[in-house]
């Protein structure tokens, strides 16, 4: 069965990213709810982040941030939404892992 696609996008050094149906209602809509109907907004994240960071916990991932008003049930207002994005050794696409919105950017994470 053919993968179906949400959205392919370059991040700003030309990596080509891919989203995909499963990926995005299996797991990112199940596991943060708030993230329905975002997918535009989380390929905007890709395309033109506020910051990208290598995660530290598993070096093919990167962090793609981008500040967002939108942080329902959250005490504060601004924050960030952040898509985590896996890269293979051997292939120069990437395929978003999950994506959330979070208060901050991860300490610890070195910036790209």
């Amino acid at each position: 069965m053919a993968t179906v696609e949400i959205f392919s996008c370059l991040d700003p050094s030309g990596k080509l990213v891919k989203c995909d149906a499963r990926e995005w209602s299996d797991h990112i809509v199940n596991q943060h709810p708030e993230m329905a109907g975002l997918e535009a907004e989380v390929q905007k994240t890709i395309e033109d982040p506020y910051s990208i960071r290598i995660d530290t916990n598993h070096k093919d991932r990167r962090l793609y941030y981008r500040l967002t008003n939108r942080m329902p049930g959250r005490d504060i207002s601004l924050g960030y939404i952040r898509v985590v994005v896996r890269f293979s050794r051997w292939r120069r696409v990437g395929h978003v892992v999950t994506a959330f919105l979070c208060p901050t950017i991860r300490e610890g994470d070195k910036p790209l």
